[in-house]
């Protein structure tokens, strides 16, 4: 996700690309009738949990909204949890795990381009190279 986000434009203009953010929404747990058909003991302990730490299903929902509309800048290429960016691990922000991270974007690009070679045709069509840090 950062990977991707670091590739797209930051702004296309009037170009071909509309202006897109990436994020990753995890909204928490949720109370939902999603454990409905699990046993009764199952879905009593699930409740009790729900109970204690669970959105309602109205909040969840704001949050995965929040995140596609809210302030482009501020949220890109951001994990989003509990309805707000979270911290980066310090190993996502070292020089070891932002080369994980290319590795992967690469390893990615090399499946998607056995799958479909278009994959990388489009890549380089509509993605930048990423910005190095200072």
């Amino acid at each position: 996700m950062r990977a991707l986000a670091a590739r797209l434009p930051a702004d296309p203009g009037s170009g071909p690309v509309p202006r897109v953010v990436v994020n990753a929404v995890h909204p928490g747990m949720c109370i939902t009738d999603i454990f409905a058909k699990f046993p009764l003991p199952v879905r009593a302990l699930i409740r009790g949990a729900q109970r204690l730490v669970a959105y309602t299903a109205d909040e969840g929902a704001r949050f995965l909204v929040w995140a596609a509309v809210g302030d482009a800048a501020a949220l890109r290429g951001q994990y989003i949890g509990g309805g707000r960016p979270q911290e980066s691990s310090d190993f996502v922000l070292s020089e070891r795990g932002q080369r994980a991270q290319e590795s992967l974007w690469a390893e990615v690009l090399d499946i998607l381009g056995d799958v479909d070679p278009k994959v990388l045709s489009i890549v380089r069509e509509y993605l930048e190279e990423p910005k190095q840090h200072a």
